[in-house]
């Protein structure tokens, strides 16, 4: 009897002795595409990263499986802003998933965090890659076209690559070229070039700019250079040409959970030689001489702020929004050496993202850009875009209203060109216009489901538009009122444009224009991608 009893107390001391450990074992699982905000706080003992290629291809073309490099694990690693030994800053975590989101060669990107009682948490950062050679196909209001072949995930390290044909002003036909690189080897450097080349002229951009994880990084180098000649062999057309470039230094001077405050300081300049054709019609002056240098100072706010949204792309995929108000301003001041006249060059954008209830959002925008020199404004712009969207069944609502006056335009520049669906009504020469205002109404219904990244939408829409020129030879005012239809092909995924094609049919219009049905093809950039002053958006 005593013996068994010995044997039932040593029983109960190892049951006392392990219930510890058979506790520390009990664990917690979470998958999540924001950041785990249940364990916050908690230390990281490792983090695992795992990246799959796309989802197999139907029937016969899945020999092309094959083809694909998928990213490499270096590539996704690389970008993550926490690390082991850190602690979960969820912050941190939600920028590192939403900046992944955001490239084009990846089609998802998910977190799986697991955490066990008595340890640390076990990260797993996994994407799936998007197919990266692609056909590459744009079509824009001002006769802009383009149509090549991109890579945009070369060797699966996350640089892209473009070879296209270009067409320009209606009948420029040129090649052109681009690289991108984000991880400039041997330094802190992400790079862009490109270079388009016609008969008559050619264009060209390179841009440089430190390696920024996030917008908490104190320092921040942007250097851009750029040019385009333009130079017809009939001689009843204009020449144009424009070199510029810029270096601005930015210094984060405050920041909070809310968003980041930067200063802002550089140099730049331009040299502009534009000459209208005789035949050309104008809205302000013939010929454009500039020569402009000066010191660069301004300020920044970013957010950091952010709510995803899962309805306003179809399918339920993810779309991060910024809330809050978000400016930049840059004023360069020195001197037009074409004119002798000491000038202001400013460049500033402002704007605003907010959800007034569930299911609905509105961003407000303004532009403002040009010279002041000689107490006039040359080349200078006011615009301003307010845009509403609203969840509906199987689709969405959008409203947009915006507006735009020139104030002494340069040559090649037109108001609202690539943002009012009823351009296709007006005739060359009349879409000109010193002051615009165009707004529109859709409803968008999801058709078909065409891959993973693309859903082809339907749209009914009705718009209307004011254009006015008060300084031309005969000042006149037209105006157009518009209701159609269309189809969409819409992004399943942020930062994507959307194609679209209208077949409108004018119910009210000025006698100048055209009164018959019209099909119109446009890109509309994602919600956000022109979100910046125009200085930065060459």
């Amino acid at each position: 009897m005593s013996s068994l009893l010995r044997a039932l107390v040593t029983l109960a001391a190892a049951a006392l002795v392990a219930a510890p450990s058979l506790r520390a074992q009990r664990c917690d699982s979470l998958v999540t595409r924001t950041a785990p905000d249940a364990l916050s706080g908690r230390r990281i003992d490792s983090v695992r990263v795992v990246t799959l290629s796309p989802d197999p291809l139907p029937g016969p073309a899945a020999f092309i499986d094959g083809l694909h490099v998928r990213t490499q694990e270096g590539t996704i690693r690389r970008q993550l802003l926490f690390a082991p030994g850190d602690t979960i800053d969820t912050l941190r975590v939600a920028e590192t998933m939403r900046r992944l989101r955001g490239h084009r060669y990846l089609v998802d990107a998910w977190l799986a965090a697991r955490a066990c009682e008595g340890r640390g948490v076990t990260l797993t950062v996994t994407t799936r890659d998007a197919w990266s050679t692609r056909p590459e196909v744009k079509l824009g209001a001002s006769g802009n076209a383009t149509v090549g072949v991109e890579e945009r995930n070369l060797l699966g390290t996350g640089r892209a690559a473009s070879l296209y044909l270009r067409s320009s002003r209606g009948s420029r036909l040129g090649v052109g070229a681009m690289l991108s690189d984000p991880w400039v080897p041997y330094a802190p450097l992400t790079a862009t070039l490109s270079t388009n080349s016609y008969r008559d002229g050619a264009d060209w951009l390179a841009m440089m700019t430190s390696r920024n994880l996030t917008i908490f990084d104190p320092w921040r180098v942007e250097l851009a250079l750029g040019g385009n000649t333009y130079h017809p062999t009939n001689d009843s057309s204009g020449t144009f040409g424009r070199t510029w470039g810029s270096l601005l230094v930015s210094r984060v001077v405050s920041a909070s959970p809310r968003g980041v405050t930067s200063l802002l300081g550089g140099v730049e300049g331009e040299r502009g030689r534009l000459i209208a054709g005789p035949a050309d019609a104008l809205i302000g002056p013939s010929t454009v001489f500039r020569r402009f240098a000066g010191v660069d100072v301004g300020m920044r706010r970013e957010t950091a702020r952010y709510d995803t949204l899962t309805w306003i792309l179809p399918g339920g995929g993810l779309a991060d929004l910024p809330l809050g108000f978000e400016w930049e301003g840059v004023a360069g001041m020195g001197k037009d050496f074409a004119t002798g006249a000491p000038t202001v060059h400013l460049d500033a954008w402002g704007g605003r993202a907010w959800i007034p209830r569930r299911g609905q959002v509105m961003v407000a925008d303004v532009w403002s850009s040009g010279y002041i020199g000689h107490g006039t404004w040359r080349g200078g712009t006011v615009r301003g875009l307010l845009s509403y969207f609203a969840a509906a069944p199987h689709g969405t609502w959008q409203a947009h209203l915006a507006g735009e006056h020139l104030f002494e335009p340069d040559p090649d520049v037109r108001a609202l060109a690539m943002l009012d669906p009823t351009l296709p009504l007006f005739p060359r020469d009349s879409s000109l216009a010193e002051t615009a205002v165009s707004a529109s109404v859709e409803r968008d219904v999801d058709l078909r489901k065409l891959s993973r990244s693309w859903t082809l939408d339907g749209a009914l829409f009705g718009a209307y538009t004011v254009r006015h020129d008060p300084v031309a030879p005969n000042p006149e005012q037209l105006q157009a009122a518009v209701i159609g239809v269309g189809l969409r092909l819409a992004p399943r995924r942020a930062g994507r444009a959307t194609f679209r094609i209208d077949v409108g049919y004018p119910v009210a219009h000025s006698p100048q224009l055209r009164g018959k049905p019209y099909i119109g093809i446009l890109i509309m950039p994602w919600l956000g991608a022109d979100r910046e002053r125009d200085g930065r958006r060459r």
